[in-house]
This record gives C-alpha cells, structure tokens and sequence, in this order.
C-alpha cells in the first residue's frame, strides 16, 4: 500500500513538471544545508515563490498583520519523530512578531480531471476519485498519522466544518474546516509550541490550500486575536 501511495506522488510531481521543461530554477537552502528548486519567475517576496500555484488557484494572498514571512526551505522535523511522521515536511512559514505563534502554509497541486483519467489509464484495476476531494485525503491523512489507526472511521468526528455562509464570507471558498492537535510533552516543537490548528479552504475545481498553526500556551489565550489575521491570508478571487 505504502508503496503505491508513493508511486502516485512520484507520478503526480512528474505529471506537474513535465509541462515545464524551459523553467529556469533558482535554489534556495534551508536551515539543515538542503537545497530546494524553485522557479526564478516564482520568486517573489509575498508570495513565498508560489506565484504560478497562486495565479493557477486564482487565489489571493496577503500577509497578514504583525506577521513576517520567513523565506527559507522549509520544516522537516528531523528533530521531532512524531511531527514528522504527521506532516514530513512543512513550507511557506509565517511568524508573528511576538514570537508566539508560527504558521506554515501548504499550497498542494490542483488533482485535475485529466490527471484522473491519466492515473486510471496507468492503473485500470484503481480508482483514483480525488477529483475535489483532495482535501479530505489529506485530512484524513494527518488525523491518522498523529492518533493511528482508530481514525481511520472516526477522523470526520474531530472536524470542525465553518457554515457554508461564513467559508463564502470570509474566503470566498465553498468549503473551509478547521481541527486541531494538542502535543505531547516530547513532541512540543522548539519546546514551546505544544498546540496546532489546522485550517482547510477549498473550492470547487480550483484546489485547496491549508495551514498548520503552531502555538504557545501564551497566544492561546488570546487566540481569536491571531486567527481573526490568519483567516485573511488567502481568498479565492472571481
């Protein structure tokens, strides 16, 4: 199972290079010495390099007050077993200025009707439904890596769903949904970060995007203050 899971990611990353052989890249490195590829038409300090996902998402994005971006390859916990295993690798960072909360944005290719069918002509006998749904996956995903496999039923019990009115709203999405992981201890990240909120926003044939927000047993007392800022990063434009 594993290694089909990451066949299709191979062949998806493939699928979604393939079409861009004249870019031209640039490398940015993070804080371990790894280097990232990145598209020198991408690079652009408010948008973390994501120019062509945004433009292709017709997403806006502004970064949000008493936050800075912080440009560099990303997170991958290689220090933290348990964040690793639920996320791998984290990009796109936010930190507000007060040092208390730190967001990491994710900005996932859009899974189109033509991959589908590219995928289930690769593999007869599979269906690959992901079509809008992506996010779901994804998810689902987390909630099982970080709690195991008793999730795998009851994963949608732990997701909170916004009003239809309110994802409209706020971020122009059809759908936004929100959940959240409290660490243990041992997993703490940078040993002060002991909570993550995960905010989903999706529409339809236009992708999903999502953040993990870690924080401080400090910010989370006033919490509304920080998210009323992150729910203003991104929206979909008509």
């Amino acid at each position: 199972m594993k290694k089909n899971i990451l066949l299709i990611i191979i062949l998806f990353i493939i699928s979604t290079t393939v079409s861009a052989q004249n870019i031209e890249y640039d490398t940015i490195t993070d804080k371990y010495g790894r280097k990232y590829l990145i598209d020198k038409k991408d690079i652009d300090t408010t948008t973390f390099g994501n120019s062509r996902m945004l433009k292709e998402m017709k997403l806006g994005y502004k970064k949000p007050d008493d936050f800075e971006e912080i440009h560099k390859g990303g997170e991958c916990f290689d220090e933290y077993l348990k964040l690793k295993q639920t996320f791998m690798c984290l990009h796109n960072e936010l930190h507000s200025r007060d040092k208390q909360l730190i967001v990491f944005i994710m900005i996932p290719d859009i899974f189109t009707r033509k991959f589908k069918k590219e995928m289930e002509e690769l593999f007869p006998k599979k269906s690959f439904d992901l079509v809008d749904k992506q996010h779901f996956s994804q998810m689902k995903a987390i909630l099982k890596s970080f709690y195991g496999k008793e999730m795998e039923q009851h994963w949608r019990e732990k997701i909170t769903t916004y009003p239809k009115e309110e994802a409209l709203n706020k971020f122009n999405a059809d759908n936004a949904y929100l959940f959240s992981i409290t660490l243990s201890p041992e997993d703490y990240y940078e040993k002060k970060f002991k909570y993550v909120d995960l905010l989903f926003l999706q529409k339809k044939g236009r992708g999903y995007v999502y953040f993990c927000c870690f924080y401080t047993d400090k910010s989370k007392l006033e919490l509304n203050k920080y998210w009323s800022k992150i729910e203003k990063v991104f929206h979909y434009e008509d």
